[in-house]
C-alpha cells in the first residue's frame, strides 16, 4: 500500500525534487519558521498594497497570489501550521533545502494509513473476533483504498498537505486512544500520545477539534464505569489526555494572536480568494446541497477505462454564494458509512461495551466533520478525508462481529470489492486527470490491461480522420456547438463553432481542458446546404488540420492525445465535466471515421 501511495503522488505531480528550493506554501511556511517568524517569505506587490481594499476579487485579479492572507502588507498562509511545525520546518533546518510537498503528503497519508490499520489490529486481535486471513488481508486493503486517500494524492498543492496532515493525525489519535482507553487496562502515556496527535489535528484542519471534543467524551464515559464523576475530573488519565490537547489549542491561539492580534483568527477574513469561496463561514441552506454531495452524487458511468468519473451534477436551488468542485458522494465510495453511522444507535447490543464505545466515537466525530464541511458551501471530493477513513475503518472492525454465515460474509466482500474498484477508478484519475496528462504511454498501457473490449480501449496519439456534413440551424443557435470530440477531459479534444452572425462561424480547436490551448479561427457558413468539415490528427506530429468546405482552415498541435475509438464522434461533446453530453442542434451526417486507418 505503500508503494501504491507513492505511485499515486508521483503519477500526478511533478518529480520529487531534494536539492533546491521548489517552493510550494508550506515550504514557504517551513523557511519562516527556520527562520524565527510567522510571515512568508513573500513580498506583496505594490499594485496589491495600493489597493483600498486588496482583498477585493473584483480589483485584486492578478494582482495577489491566490488563498495567501494578506494582513499588515505581509503574506500569511491561512492553512493549519502543523504539517510546517511537524515536517518542513525539521527538515528544512536539517537540510537546507524545500521538502517536496507530494511526498510530505505521501509519507502523512502512509503513516496515517499505518496507524489506521493498528487500529483495526487492535480490534481483530481477540481470538473470539479473529477473522480468516483471506478476510484481514481485505480489510486491510480497503482502509487503505476506500477513503479518497489516492485521490488526494494526485494532486498535491497545500490543500491536500493540510488534509493529509490532518488524516495522519487523527489516525494516530485513535490508535493511542485504542490503547489507552479500551480494555484491559487505561494506559496515561497511550493517552497523552492521543491528546497530542489530536490537538495537533486542530492545527491542520481547526473543525477537527471535534474529534478531540468526542475522544474527550469518550474517556470520561470510561473511566466514569471505574470511578465517580469527580474523581474521573481530577484523574491522571484524564489529564494525561487533556493537557496536551489544551497545549496545541493554546498554542494555535497564540500563533493565530501574533499574527492577526485575535487567538480566534485564521485569516479566511484577510484571504485572497475568489468571491464564490472567500470568507465562507457555516450556513444552514449550505448543509442540503453539501450532504447530497458528500453522501450521495453519484459518479458517471463510462465504459472506457477506468469506468468511473466525476462529473459536476447541479442540484435545484444551489446557493448563490457556493463553491462545487467535481465529487462522488461517500455512500457510493463506501455503502459501508451506513453501518458506521449505526453504530451509536446499536451500542447497547455490543458485548464488548469500551469497544463499541470508540467505534461510535470514531463515528460521530466523522458526522461532526461531515456536517461542519456541508455546511460551509466549500464542497469538494478531497474534504472527504476529514472523515470517511474513520467510516471505513470503524465499518472494517465491525467485520469481526458480523455473523458467520455465507450469505451475509459473500453480500461483505462483495461490497468492499466493489468500493475498492470506485475508488482506485477515481483515484487514478485525481482531479485533473494529472497521471494520463504526465504519464499518457504509461495510462494507456495501463487502461489496456482492463479493457478487453477494443472500442472501449484508450489509445495513445492515434491517427485520426473525421468527415462530416453540417446543416446548421437557421437561425444560427447561441453558444459553441460541438461539431467533433476525442478523448475525455484531461486528455481530450473539441472542435466546436460558434455563431458570429451575418452567416460567419468561428471555429474553436480545444485540447485538454488543464492546458488552456485553444486555436480559433473565421469561417462563413454556406447557406441552403450542409457545411463539409473534415478533421485529420497526425501522430507523427500531434497536429490537428481542419478543412472547412474543402479548403484548410486550421492548424493546432497538441501537447498529445488520448482517445478510445467509441470517444471519437460527431455532433456530441461528453468531454468535460457536465453530466449529460452537448449535442449539435442541427443535422449531422458523418462521412468517413478512420482511427490507425481503420474504419470504425
Amino acid at each position: 500500500m505503500g508503494a501504491f501511495y507513492l505511485w499515486c503522488a508521483q503519477a500526478g505531480n511533478e518529480s520529487f525534487e531534494w536539492h533546491y528550493d521548489n517552493g510550494g506554501f508550506y515550504n514557504l511556511l517551513g523557511r519562516a519558521l527556520a527562520a524565527g517568524h510567522l510571515y512568508l517569505p513573500l513580498q506583496p506587490s505594490p499594485e496589491l498594497l495600493a489597493l483600498p481594499d486588496p482583498w477585493d476579487p473584483r480589483r485584486n485579479a492578478g494582482l495577489g497570489t491566490l488563498d495567501l492572507v494578506l494582513y499588515d502588507r505581509r503574506y500569511y498562509l491561512y492553512h493549519g501550521p502543523t504539517p510546517a511545525f511537524i515536517l518542513f520546518t525539521p527538515y528544512r533546518l536539517l537540510t537546507g533545502h524545500d521538502l517536496p510537498e507530494a511526498f510530505a503528503a505521501f509519507l502523512f497519508c502512509w503513516l496515517g494509513y499505518l496507524f489506521s490499520c493498528g487500529v483495526l489490529m487492535r480490534f481483530q486481535s481477540s481470538p473470539t473476533v479473529r477473522p480468516s486471513p483471506r478476510m484481514f488481508a481485505l480489510l486491510l486493503f480497503a482502509i487503505g483504498i476506500c477513503q479518497s486517500v489516492p485521490y488526494l494524492l494526485q494532486r498535491v498543492w497545500v490543500y491536500e498537505v493540510a488534509i493529509a496532515g490532518g488524516y495522519l493525525c487523527i489516525s494516530a489519535g485513535f490508535w493511542f486512544l485504542a490503547r489507552g482507553a479500551l480494555p484491559p487496562r487505561v494506559e496515561p502515556t497511550s493517552l497523552a500520545f492521543s491528546g497530542l496527535m489530536l490537538g495537533l489535528a486542530i492545527g491542520c484542519r481547526p473543525h477537527l477539534a471535534f474529534v478531540a471534543i468526542c475522544a474527550g467524551v469518550m474517556l470520561v464515559w470510561r473511566l466514569r464505569r471505574e470511578r465517580s464523576f469527580f474523581a474521573t475530573l481530577r484523574s491522571r488519565e484524564l489529564l494525561a489526555f487533556t493537557l496536551p490537547v489544551a497545549a496545541c489549542v493554546l498554542m494555535l491561539a497564540a500563533y493565530n494572536y501574533e499574527r492577526f492580534r485575535d487567538p480566534l483568527e485564521f485569516g479566511l477574513r484577510y484571504q485572497i480568494a475568489g468571491a464564490d469561496y472567500r470568507a465562507a463561514v457555516p450556513a444552514r441552506e449550505n448543509l442540503a446541497p453539501g450532504l447530497f454531495y458528500l453522501l450521495l452524487c453519484p459518479p458517471d458511468l463510462d465504459p472506457v477505462f477506468p469506468c468511473v468519473r466525476h462529473v459536476m451534477r447541479p442540484v435545484p436551488q444551489l446557493p448563490q454564494r457556493y463553491f462545487l468542485e467535481p465529487i462522488a458522494g461517500a455512500f457510493i465510495l463506501w455503502p459501508l458509512a451506513a453501518a458506521a453511522l449505526a453504530i451509536p444507535l446499536l451500542l447497547k447490543r455490543f458485548p464488548n461495551r469500551p469497544a463499541g464505545a470508540f467505534l461510535a466515537t470514531m463515528s460521530i466525530s466523522a458526522a461532526g466533520s461531515l456536517l461542519f464541511v456541508a455546511a460551509l458551501g466549500l464542497v469538494s471530493h478531497r474534504f472527504e478525508v476529514d472523515f470517511l477513513p474513520s467510516f471505513v475503518v470503524a465499518a472494517c472492525c465491525l467485520s469481526g462481529a458480523v455473523p458467520s454465515g455465507q450469505a451475509v460474509r459473500s453480500l461483505l466482500v462483495v461490497a468492499i470489492l466493489y468500493s475498492m474498484a470506485v475508488n482506485l477508478g477515481l483515484g487514478i484519475q485525481g482531479p485533473y486527470d494529472g497521471f494520463v496528462q504526465g504519464h499518457p504511454a504509461a495510462y494507456t498501457k495501463l487502461a489496456g490491461w482492463f479493457s478487453p473490449v477494443a472500442s472501449f480501449r484508450p489509445v495513445f496519439n492515434p491517427r485520426l480522420t473525421m468527415e462530416a456534413l453540417y446543416e446548421f440551424p437557421d437561425p444560427h443557435a447561441p453558444g459553441a456547438q460541438p461539431l467533433i470530440a476525442a478523448g475525455r477531459f484531461g486528455s481530450r479534444y473539441l472542435l466546436s463553432a460558434e455563431s458570429l452572425g451575418s452567416g460567419r462561424l468561428r471555429l474553436t480547436s480545444a485540447g485538454a481542458v488543464t492546458s488552456g490551448k485553444t486555436v480559433s479561427v473565421e469561417v462563413v457558413a454556406v447557406s441552403g446546404t450542409p457545411n463539409r468539415v473534415r478533421l485529420d490528427y497526425r501522430p507523427e506530429s500531434r497536429e490537428v488540420i481542419v478543412q472547412w468546405n474543402g479548403e484548410p482552415v486550421l492548424r493546432h498541435v497538441l501537447d498529445f492525445l488520448v482517445t478510445a475509438p467509441a470517444q471519437f464522434v460527431a455532433g456530441k461533446d461528453r468531454t468535460g465535466l457536465d453530466p449529460e453530453p452537448l449535442h449539435f442542434l442541427g443535422r449531422v451526417e458523418v462521412i468517413s471515421r478512420l482511427i490507425n486507418g481503420e474504419t470504425r
